[in-house]
């Protein structure tokens, strides 16, 4: 986690003045209702269900006090208010922004604006910023286009409850077990051949989550596949499709959601579905 860094004061369209400051713990709780308002009014919105993901809020209860514990979060308060707050990651090279949140009475008021700004030296060293946002979410994109964060990659959301997906033809070769800190180099060589930049220490950080349950693919004694999870904040990576649908196949060992949730590249979404996925 980064050191505490001092307040800043702005104003929102409102004319409010909207104080920007480090997280406590002491604020999990209000961050956790705050996160949730967000995420359930802009589903709803856009005739999605309400209560998926971030919009479900037992599930931001449980997980927004765990990201807290290795995430930076910054706070915008209007008065004795918490308006707004954004989640990030900056353990390893490239910068991770979890979630970016504003309560919905003070939504399209430049506090989102404002929290984004309090970041703009880190988005200036870190070697890239990595942010998953909901394309139907136009307000968002635009904020995250200000600040020169562009469009790099297509994902669709596959979710399901308890989905039963094919094993690849090639299952044979290939082993699943818990991931373990003898692996994390292994993992992290596998993370930076396929995208270019380590995630190293947030891999670490999975093995000391109670709550995951981390897990790699093995052929022939050589890592060729890991999940840190199917969740919001989780990631996978795979030498190839079979690779990935051999974890896809065994995520009931990975996933601890009743409902199955994964983000997955456009490029590779609809030969996953055609060959993995049973009706």
């Amino acid at each position: 986690m980064a050191s505490a860094s001092t307040s800043s004061v702005s104003y929102n369209k409102r004319n409010q003045q909207v104080n920007v400051r480090q997280h406590t713990m002491d604020d999990a709780d209000e961050l956790a209702v705050l996160i949730n308002e967000a995420f359930f009014t802009v589903q709803a919105q856009h005739g999605l269900p309400g209560e998926v993901g971030l919009g479900n809020l037992e599930l931001c209860k449980e997980r927004v006090p765990e990201m807290l514990k290795s995430d930076t979060a910054y706070v915008a308060t209007i008065g004795s208010v918490i308006a707004g707050c954004v989640l990030f990651d900056e353990r390893d090279d490239v910068l991770g922004i979890h979630i970016v949140a504003v309560h919905p009475d003070y939504q399209k008021s430049k506090v989102g604006g404002i929290l984004l700004n309090h970041l703009s030296d880190r988005f200036k060293s870190a070697k890239s910023v990595r942010l998953v946002a909901d394309q139907f979410n136009t307000d968002a994109m635009v904020l995250y286009i200000k600040h020169e964060i562009m469009f790099k990659e297509a994902l669709l959301v596959m979710m399901a409850k308890n989905p039963s997906f094919d094993l690849p033809l090639s299952s044979h070769q290939y082993s699943i077990r818990p991931m373990t800190k003898d692996d994390l180099d292994a993992c992290d060589n596998l993370c930076f051949q396929i995208n270019g930049f380590s995630r190293k220490n947030d891999v670490a950080h999975t093995l000391e989550d109670t709550s995951l349950k981390p897990h790699v693919v093995e052929k022939s004694g050589q890592i060729v596949a890991y999940s840190t999870g199917f969740t919001y904040t989780g990631h996978t990576c795979a030498m190839g499709e079979d690779e990935l649908s051999f974890l896809l196949h065994h995520h009931n060992k990975i996933n601890l959601e009743t409902v199955f949730v994964a983000w997955i590249a456009a490029r590779i979404y609809q030969k996953l579905m055609n060959d993995c996925l049973k009706e």
